[in-house]
């Protein structure tokens, strides 16, 4: 037989488990949401043929792709 406290304790864990991956999703909503917009501003820079200073290229180049890793990992 399983015991009200194990009962308890199964509960409170789910609960923790709830928490915890509303605040992953909250952070991983947030984190694309932010790339989203620098995404819209590199377009839009684009199409007014503006030129990006080759240093913020690669910090965008690296943003695109950690954004990726972090979306595959969580």
């Amino acid at each position: 037989m399983v015991s009200a406290t194990a009962i308890k304790v199964g509960a409170l864990t789910g609960d923790l488990v709830q928490v915890v991956h509303k605040e992953q999703y909250d952070d991983k909503r947030q984190v694309l949401q932010e790339a989203t917009t620098v995404d819209d501003m590199y377009d839009m820079l684009a199409v007014y043929e503006q030129k990006v200073v080759t240093a913020d290229q690669v910090s965008y180049c690296s943003l695109s792709a950690c954004c990726q890793i972090y979306v595959m990992l969580c």
